[in-house]
């Protein structure tokens, strides 16, 4: 800006168009213009920016009525260069600076297509308050779910913080969320929050304009708006806790008749002798699960529950022959 004051010294104002520029400083309009990086000075803030400007055009202002009650000129609508008004180039710096900020666009009309800081906290604080608890996601889950895949027809365990701590596309059962660009995102909702709250400590005002610097950041913004805006999660409405149960048991009595199924087709045999054999087998088995018991060699649950069902199909033997 400084070699180009010589320029700006002959830029015509009177006392009007003064007056109604520290107006527009004084009142909230600066507040909805865009903000682009490089016009707030390094370190300051827009209110700051705003108080520097108003002294300097101020200066100004003054300095055109001084010369009206000198008799230089008898009204506010003379014309006159901003080098008459001020030799200090940074006064005549601030006024085209407000002049140009005056034009800028609104943050409103900017924010129809791309984010400014202020949407990009906004979204981040309903996320951390709301959306994140409101569609059952967890930072840490020690305790899994169980789950029905119904294409493979088998229980599965599901732990929330997969779907905070993976990509979406990595965590089994999320296959109808991972679609479009979500199934080639890389990064993860935890790492997304990371990245989002980084980018919003590059920039001192709400109203600067964001600007991605790279896929990671891209991607990490349309990642959780994509996910702040997901349905309440199945397993919170009462609906959706029937259907889970209701699936859950249908699936554990195909498991429950697959194994009644397995057990039989194991313990066939043609001949008694054959029979007689499958039953020393079934009996060693039993001697071995008691003395783990005894000696206390692994799980107690899991030992009792095995020495019940070896003697299930003890019994299953000695009926058949």
């Amino acid at each position: 800006m400084a070699e180009s004051i010589e320029k700006y010294k002959m830029y015509p104002v009177n006392g009007v168009s003064l007056k109604k520029m520290i107006k527009f400083l004084e009142s909230d309009e600066p507040f909805t213009k865009l903000i682009t990086v490089d016009f707030l000075p390094q370190g300051m803030s827009t209110g700051q920016l705003r108080q520097q400007l108003v002294k300097s055009i101020t200066q100004l202002r003054d300095k055109y009525y001084e010369y009206i009650n000198l008799g230089l000129f008898d009204q506010e609508t003379r014309l006159v260069g901003l080098g008459q008004l001020s030799k200090d180039s940074r006064v005549i710096e601030d006024y085209i600076k407000a002049a140009s900020w005056k034009r800028i666009t609104t943050v409103e009309s900017y924010e129809k297509q791309r984010p400014t800081v202020r949407t990009l906290k906004e979204l981040m604080d309903k996320w951390i308050r709301i959306d994140r608890a409101r569609i059952g996601m967890e930072r840490v889950s020690v305790k899994p779910e169980l789950r029905v895949d119904e294409k493979k027809k088998e229980i599965y365990k599901f732990y929330k913080s997969d779907m905070y701590n993976k990509p979406i596309a990595k965590v089994r059962g999320l296959e109808p969320l991972a679609r479009g660009y979500i199934k080639e995102t890389k990064i993860s909702v935890a790492q997304a929050e990371t990245i989002l709250n980084n980018i919003i400590a590059r920039y001192n005002d709400d109203n600067q304009m964001v600007v991605f610097r790279n896929k990671d950041e891209q991607d990490a913004y349309r990642l959780i708006n994509y996910v702040s805006n997901l349905n309440t999660a199945l397993d919170q409405t009462p609906k959706g806790v029937k259907m889970q149960m209701q699936n859950l048991y249908r699936q554990y009595k195909i498991t429950q008749q697959e194994q009644k199924i397995r057990k039989n087709l194991d313990l066939e045999f043609e001949t008694r002798e054959q029979g007689l054999e499958l039953l020393q087998e079934h009996r060693e088995q039993e001697r071995i699960v008691r003395e783990q018991i005894l000696n206390r060699d692994g799980d107690k649950d899991e030992l009792n529950q095995r020495l019940t069902q070896i003697r299930e199909q003890i019994e299953i033997v000695n009926s058949r022959l």
